[in-house]
């Protein structure tokens, strides 16, 4: 910690103070045996003048202040700096003083620290050779010897013979890096013939005072003395891109990451910051210790442009800013570029690559839908490919160019379906359309299926149904229902569960609220309970007022429900099934809840409807 050459760092707080050679909180550094102290402050960093006399205080530097560096430090700037806080050099030579410490004449060794010297004009000791007085009071020995107090003089005597070197020779490196002098045991310089020895060899910068004072006293083992150094060439700083918006996978825990969740379109508004490109830092000249100077290279720049795509644009308060230009999908290209778009395209399948996929735009998929994935739009959705086993959810309407592939997830939309055939899936949506066969579905449609055979399955549409063939020659069960909006009938059944369950639900949250408001008042008005009280009863009422409007939206729909039953009865009255191909044994045709027919015989070009007469109770086949 003491020895030449070495660094010793004093941190404000306990954590480290220098990360990868840069320091992340104000801290002193000392050097050369503490003769010197510097104040490292990072960027825009900057200490007021308690915190800097608690820093100090903290340090134990005591002598040599620089007031200028007291008076930087409380300004910030825009880089790190390293400021000279204080030098011993500062103090006139010879010092005197005394021991803080009683000190005995003995053999002391190189670096080894004696006490602190407290400084006094009239002090009984002068620091003399072999000793060396730091910033922060201590004392240490520079050569190895015995500690001499005689005559008023507190000395290092060397058993090594002394000699003072008149032509010294300072050699320089051949790149100009340092320069140094060599000394053998007990060999010294005069400061005179130190500096003529540097005029010789043309030394003009970086010269260590603190390394030439060495050389001025003898020391009982060689020494390589570096008096200079060059000043490194600092490098300019690399340009940075920062994506702003999150676009990843979801870390769940710390040991699971769902790729499922990837976000590549996230949402976002017009305005929101995108990409920010944080500009290069400029570089900084060297020089060797022969005055050479060595220029840095100049920063390579980065054009914020380079990520502009469709839909982002520069900010205009900020040239280092990449915004939204318009409120849409966010996607990072593989170019760099950022775009924003209001429809989106995935070039290829709906997989690993892209996740899961919610949004409120239109989207068309070049690819499949694998299983297991979950596809959502509050637009249009485009299939070019196939549906595999995944959770399909669209407002608008869902086109599928291939098909709707068996599985277990539904597949839902307000609007229409449209596919080249479908199997063995649960589809809910306005209008069905199937270009093939439609082959063991369970299909709930508020408007009317078409498709070119209906195989097997349970197809309810209120609207009606067109289709070529009905059934299959093996006599599949399959059911058909017209007339009835499935999702109101739905809508209903969970309402009428819902009451059962309020029933039982509501008198018991009334029956909360009133134990705990029961509580509230039985306690004194200053006791520690009355706030969680008062908050859980809070949310207790709020439950209830919930639970409230709940049940009342499910009265007011089975009120409805005699309204919904006469429009069922209107559309019965009105909706066809029309099979322009064959009728096979094992259909089942249901019209609204009370008329029904079993095909017990093929039938060919055939609609069904009921009778035109009120009291029907039987459907009626007309051939085409």
């Amino acid at each position: 910690m003491t020895h030449n050459g070495t660094t010793a760092r004093y941190a404000c707080a306990p954590e480290v103070s220098f990360r990868e050679g840069r320091p992340i909180h104000p801290s002193i550094h000392f050097e050369h045996g503490h003769r010197l102290a510097l104040l490292e402050l990072p960027r825009g960093r900057s200490l007021d003048l308690a915190a800097l006399k608690a820093l100090i205080v903290r340090s134990g530097v005591h002598h040599g202040i620089h007031r200028e560096t007291l008076l930087a430090a409380t300004l910030a700037a825009d880089q790190d700096r390293s400021l000279v806080l204080a030098d011993a050099r500062l103090l006139h030579a010879p010092l005197r003083g005394h021991f803080a410490e009683t000190l005995s004449e003995r053999a002391v060794l190189t670096g080894e620290r004696l006490g602190r010297f407290l400084l006094s004009t009239d002090g009984p000791l002068t620091l003399g050779a072999g000793l060396r007085f730091g910033v922060d009071g201590l004392v240490e020995a520079t050569r190895r010897g015995q500690l001499s107090l005689a005559g008023g003089v507190a000395q290092v005597v060397m058993t090594v013979h002394e000699r003072v070197l008149t032509q010294p020779v300072v050699q320089v490196a051949d790149d100009g890096a340092a320069a140094w002098l060599d000394l053998a045991p007990g060999e010294s310089v005069t400061a005179g013939a130190l500096t003529d020895a540097l005029v010789r060899a043309r030394i003009g910068h970086g010269l260590d005072h603190h390394a030439a004072d060495d050389a001025t006293t003898a020391t009982d083992a060689a020494r390589r003395i570096v008096l200079a150094h060059a000043t490194t060439v600092v490098f300019p700083g690399e340009a940075a891109v920062s994506h702003l918006i999150d676009d990843g996978p979801h870390l769940e825990t710390l040991e699971r990451i769902d790729f499922h969740e990837l976000h590549r379109f996230p949402e976002v508004a017009a305005g929101t910051a995108l990409v920010r490109v944080t500009l290069p830092t400029p570089g900084r000249d060297g020089c060797d210790v022969l005055g050479k100077v060595r220029r840095a290279p100049a920063p390579r720049p980065l054009d914020p442009a380079r990520f502009i795509g469709d839909g982002a644009v520069l900010s205009p308060d900020d040239p280092t800013l990449v915004i939204a230009e318009r409120t849409g999908a966010y996607q990072r290209l593989p170019t760099g570029k950022v775009t924003v778009v209001e429809a989106i395209a995935i070039a290829g399948d709906l997989d690993l690559h892209v996740g899961n996929l919610a949004t409120r735009f239109p989207i068309t998929i070049r690819g499949d839908v694998k299983g297991g994935f979950v596809l959502k739009s509050a637009a249009n959705i485009e299939v070019n490919g196939v549906i595999e086993d995944a959770r399909i959810s669209v407002h608008g309407d869902l086109t599928v160019r291939g098909g709707i592939l068996p599985g277990q997830q539904r597949v839902k939309a307000r609007g229409a379906i449209s596919a080249r055939h479908v199997q063995d899936r649960e589809l809910k949506c306005r209008d069905l359309m199937v270009n093939g066969p439609l082959l063991l579905a369970r299909v709930h449609a508020t408007g009317t299926v078409t498709a070119k055979s209906i195989i097997g399955g349970d197809i309810i549409a209120a609207g009606g149904i067109v289709c070529g063939d009905l059934g299959e020659v093996s006599g599949l069960r399959t059911i058909v229902q017209v007339g009835i909006d499935p999702w109101a009938r739905a809508q209903l059944a969970q309402a009428r569960a819902g009451l059962t369950a309020d029933e039982r639900l509501l008198p018991e949250l009334k029956e909360r609220c009133r134990i705990t408001a029961h509580q509230i008042e039985r306690l004194p008005p200053d006791d520690a309970q009355r706030p969680v009280l008062s908050t859980m009863l809070d949310q207790q009422l709020g439950d209830y007022a919930t639970a409230c409007q709940r049940h009342v939206a499910r009265v007011e729909l089975l009120a409805d429900a005699k309204r919904l039953e006469e429009v069922d009865e209107t559309r019965v009255a009105n909706v066809t099934i029309a099979v322009s191909g064959t009728v096979f044994p094992g259909v089942e045709i249901r019209f609204g809840e009370r008329y029904q027919l079993s095909v017990t015989s093929p039938l060919t070009r055939v609609t069904f409807r009921l009778a035109p007469s009120e009291n029907a109770s039987a459907l009626r086949g007309i051939r085409w």
